[in-house]
């Protein structure tokens, strides 16, 4: 059983170990609050609780700051008590009292605690009226699952980086540690707090920090100067760069006197490392500020005769990624019009082709010109329509009914329109709802083929 922070922890772990190609079987994946429902669920049920969000423990901390200032039982609270965020603090502040076991009486002995005796008191006989768990409920309730052997235990536990904050959480991680016959726990370097509650459930002769282990020799063991800012970014004091470690070039600092120089460093290193046979294709250039450095990046590159690509950022999906996704889709869904109205509606259509020339086959054809056939035929390959994906029968014998069923409810709608003797309606310019949204749905009947298109989405949805 792998237990994380999150769900996206351990598959992310999962996922890594299985890349080598070899599958990995029977790992049960999930972070410690869903791993804590599952096993929960039988004691839930039959003491009828239904268990809360984090947005419902704020609703009930709101509910009862309200009561409790409806009453007049607060006192330093009371000014408070209406703000904004007062609901979410006492929330928070309640639900650690409670996964610390702190009883309301132990909070009426100091005068600047007894509002918040009077909340928790509120709080819990509210949770026991409308029959609801919160989590450090439904932790406690999964301790009692396991301690009972209600649930089944796989013999082997992985705990990657669990955060470690309450008792709570530490009672239930100890009788699963009781009932499991391994047990391998991480935490994240410099999270000392989650050490101490790992050296509270584990013995504490068997926690090993491995970022403070000195390595044997000193020296070839001590890894790289990027490995050490990788393990110690979030240290403070920690000298990523000992005498003892040997001297690589995995981490270069440099200063500048401005951005500018900086780039023309960045452009001399690039070099230096395509000279050492690292290509191109394989270096990237990290900016903070894309404004203010990417046109220096780009001269930079320019004047040094470094082919670059510059983009601006990933704050939302290329359209160009999407289009092309669309189109697999239609083509996998043997060509679905809603996948292909989702292309168009991304503006990525192909700009046509200078002098009036159309894409036909493959290849760019001028208006009036004939092509030659695979076997010189320039009348055979002129007579034979090229549309692309219509012109192969059986393709046109599914899509045509698509089209009809499409285009009948507009033609109900408006009359007007010229029939085709094929029986598909022809719909132009001259239809005044589709000349507002500029051109609409034109369906072209030649010889062996239709041509669906549609220059925009907003004419065809309305």
């Amino acid at each position: 059983m792998l237990l994380a922070a999150s769900r996206g922890a351990a598959d992310d772990l999962v996922r890594g170990l299985s890349a080598n190609g070899h599958g990995v079987l029977g790992v049960h994946r999930a972070s410690l609050d869903q791993w804590a429902l599952q096993t929960a669920a039988l004691e839930l049920a039959a003491r009828d609780l239904n268990p809360v969000t984090a947005l419902g423990t704020e609703a009930m901390a709101a509910r009862v700051a309200r009561m409790a200032q409806t009453a007049g039982e607060l006192e330093r609270l009371s000014p408070v008590a209406g703000m904004p965020g007062f609901a979410r603090s006492l929330a928070a502040t309640i639900g650690e009292l409670r996964a610390a076991g702190v009883p309301p009486p132990e909070l009426q002995v100091d005068e600047r605690t007894r509002d918040l005796e009077r909340l928790l008191r509120r709080f819990d006989e509210e949770m026991d009226r409308f029959r609801l768990a919160d989590r450090t409920a439904v932790l406690r309730l999964a301790g009692m699952a396991v301690a009972k052997s209600a649930v089944a235990v796989p013999p082997a536990s992985l705990w990657l980086d669990l955060p470690l904050r309450s008792a709570s959480q530490a009672e239930l991680l100890q009788k699963l540690a009781g009932r499991s016959g391994e047990v391998l726990a991480t935490a994240a370097a410099g999270d000392d707090e989650a050490l101490e509650w790992l050296g509270s459930v584990l013995d504490d002769g068997m926690v090993i920090d491995l970022d403070r282990e000195e390595p044997a020799d000193g020296g070839a063991s001590a890894g790289r100067r990027l490995d050490r800012v990788q393990r110690f970014v979030f240290e403070t004091g920690a000298d990523v760069s000992p005498a003892s470690a040997p001297a690589d070039e995995s981490v270069d600092l440099f200063s500048a006197a401005g951005e500018g120089q900086e780039c023309v460093e960045i452009a001399r290193r690039i070099h230096r490392a395509a000279a050492a046979g690292l290509p191109f294709d394989r270096i990237a250039i990290l900016v903070r500020q894309p404004a203010a450095y990417l046109p220096l990046v780009e001269d930079a590159l320019g004047r040094a005769g470094i082919p670059a690509y510059i983009t601006r950022g990933t704050l939302r999906p290329n359209p160009a990624g999407r289009a092309f996704l669309s189109l697999l889709a239609c083509a996998g869904e043997r060509l679905s019009a809603t996948r292909f109205a989702e292309y168009l509606s991304l503006g990525q259509t192909p700009e046509p082709a200078a002098g009036g020339a159309r894409l036909v086959g493959g290849q760019h054809r001028r208006a009036g010109q004939k092509s030659a056939g695979p076997d010189g035929d320039d009348a055979a390959q002129e007579a034979a329509p090229g549309y692309g994906i219509f012109d192969n029968p059986v393709e046109i014998g599914f899509f045509r009914p698509r089209i009809v069923k499409f285009v009948e409810p507009i033609e109900r709608e408006f009359c007007g329109f010229q029939r085709l003797p094929t029986g598909i309606p022809a719909i132009g310019h001259s239809c005044p709802l589709l000349r507002k949204y500029g051109g609409g749905l034109r369906l072209d009947r030649r010889p062996g083929a239709s041509v669906c298109q549609s220059r925009n989405r907003s004419a065809i949805e309305n």
